[in-house]
């Protein structure tokens, strides 16, 4: 008579506890969980109650607590692991979730919602370590979750989710430490595109994970275009002196104008890199052009000449070394554009390749 008195005292409990719940009482709703714990704490739903009402008021720690009580006095139940990882995913903790995820799976690996959770903390822990089979065994049970229950708008929205997330994956991390990295090859924007599409086709619902599509869509759309990233007085040289010398009439003249003309346009064209081939070079230190390192250099020199006399004096100094400079560099690097296009040339093809 005992036992089944508190079986329906228990059941009555659940139930005001749901309705509190359902009403966002969740002040009276734990005190009743905390009495029932008193009452009955042997038995683990109630634990489970208890925890549920404590993550409604983010007491995320404490559920953690009440949530393993339940599971030492219920350990082949695998809806307590499960709700264990949900916990400690809120805690941040995902390196200790996953193997909550694994036990519940485990216990039932006919659940699909379970295979959801396993897959998707795979995912995130191969994703913050870098460990590409990680990544993609995450993404294989995702994909089997999607392919058992098509209809099951939560797991399609998990899978894009990660998709986008692994948008970024293996890609070149900020050297300043700030959470944003770099493609810096033509194989990161092509991964990239392949799992944007992969997120595109999935047709998710979600408003959240519509923005961040448009967003990694954006992004590999920077990351292609185009920008000139060499230096523009040497290129422009050229290409004036061409159309002087076309101008000129005579034919040796013309013709050696027409090579200038077509060397500064080529140069132009040439320089015009991805953004990924210039997130390559700044990032390796190579930033600085041939003409950059150049016009340092005669800066330099520049401003440690006539460090004596009136400041007039200095002024006038290094406005005449100035454009000296400016001279010196546009005639160096007018000398040296066909090797430089030459080289661009060479170096887009290797990576569009």
């Amino acid at each position: 008579m005992t036992n089944t008195s508190k079986t329906t005292n228990s059941n009555d409990n659940f139930e005001t506890l749901y309705q509190l719940i359902d009403d966002g009482d969740f002040a009276q709703a734990i005190k009743l969980a905390t009495q029932c714990t008193q009452i009955e704490p042997d038995n683990p739903e109630v634990w489970i109650m208890l925890a549920t009402t404590q993550r409604e008021l983010e007491l995320f720690e404490e559920a953690t607590h009440s949530i393993r009580k339940a599971i030492a006095l219920s350990p082949d139940t695998a809806k307590y692991y499960c709700a264990l990882g949900l916990t400690l995913e809120h805690l941040g903790q995902i390196d200790q979730a996953l193997p909550q995820y694994k036990a519940g799976f485990r216990l039932d690996p006919s659940s699909n919602l379970y295979r959801q959770y396993l897959g998707r903390a795979t995912f995130r822990v191969g994703a913050a370590y870098g460990d590409q089979s990680m990544v993609k065994n995450g993404l294989e049970l995702l994909e089997i979750a999607v392919k058992n229950d098509p209809q099951d708008q939560d797991a399609i929205d998990r899978l894009a989710g990660c998709y986008l997330d692994a948008v970024t994956i293996g890609w070149f991390p900020d050297p300043d430490g700030r959470s944003i990295s770099y493609p810096i090859s033509k194989t990161h924007v092509d991964q990239a595109e392949q799992f944007i599409q992969k997120a595109e086709h999935l047709h998710s619902q979600d408003p959240d994970i519509l923005v961040y599509l448009k967003e990694r869509k954006k992004l590999i759309k920077d990351m292609m275009r185009r920008k000139f990233s060499g230096r523009y007085r040497p290129g422009l040289a050229l290409i004036f002196l061409g159309f002087f010398l076309i101008l000129a009439g005579k034919i040796l003249t013309v013709l050696f104008g027409f090579g200038l003309l077509i060397t500064g346009i080529t140069y132009f064209v040439a320089c015009r890199r991805p953004q990924y081939i210039t997130n390559a070079k700044l990032l390796a230190g190579q930033g600085l052009t041939v003409f950059d390192r150049v016009q340092i250099g005669l800066d330099k020199i520049g401003s440690s000449i006539f460090i004596y006399g009136s400041i007039t004096d200095v002024i006038f100094m290094k406005l005449i070394f100035y454009s000296l400079f400016r001279t010196i560099e546009t005639v160096i690097g007018m000398i040296l554009v066909p090797f430089v296009t030459l080289y661009c040339l060479y170096e887009n093809h290797l990576a569009d390749n």
